[in-house]
């Protein structure tokens, strides 16, 4: 028994410097940039229940989200695949903006996972160039409920900004937002440039 509670301790000590170490990027750079750490990822999760981040893997979990004074988000997300031998952690940092637009629901990425988890049959898929290359050289697409209202994106200042994006980002056109994601940057100088794309991206809409 005492064996179990030591085990039992470790893990929880784990897990408690694995969640600090996950907050430690965006809580820097927050700090530094006079935006606000949010306590509850309440409203953020209902603002994202629709989008294809939410809807793979167990485990979910906001570990760090800061705000600015126009509510735009940036947040530090972490979900988990598989189970026991073969559990994997997937981490990803984000944004998203509030913006008044009249876009039905659309997704811009260069990841097989997202197009999985986000089509549906009345969903139609549109190859829309490579973008920035990453090193992988995948190959972009568009993902439109209503692929009709984008028929001149290429030609438009947003699809050409788009264009210009790294393949690691995914977008997506939600009710009342955009939400743009990509893996777990590596300084803070990728939270300020995905920041600024976001909201540059957003105004575009």
């Amino acid at each position: 028994m005492i064996a179990g509670i030591a085990l039992g301790v470790v893990a929880a000590v784990a897990m408690a410097l694995r969640r600090r170490q996950e907050r430690s990027i965006l809580e820097a750079w927050a700090g530094r940039h006079g935006w606000q750490m949010e306590p509850s990822a309440t409203e953020l999760t209902r603002l994202l229940s629709c989008s294809s981040l939410m809807k793979i893997g167990h485990s979910r979990r906001f570990s760090a989200i800061a705000a600015d004074p126009q509510g735009v988000r940036l947040f530090e997300y972490a979900c988990e695949t598989g189970f026991e031998h073969d559990r994997e952690q997937h981490r990803w940092f984000g944004a998203i903006v509030p913006v008044d637009h009249r876009h039905s629901h659309t997704v811009f990425t260069h990841e097989p996972w997202v197009v999985a988890v986000a089509m549906k049959p009345s969903y139609e898929l549109i190859p829309s160039g490579n973008g920035v290359d990453a090193g992988e050289h995948r190959t972009g697409v568009m993902l439109a409920e209503d692929p009709v209202e984008w028929k001149d994106l290429p030609a438009t200042e947003l699809g050409k900004r788009l264009g210009k994006e790294s393949s690691n980002r995914s977008w997506e056109v939600l009710p009342g937002c955009l939400l743009c994601f990509e893996p777990v940057p590596g300084d803070e100088s990728q939270v300020s440039e995905l920041a600024s794309a976001a909201k540059e991206i957003a105004r575009l809409l």
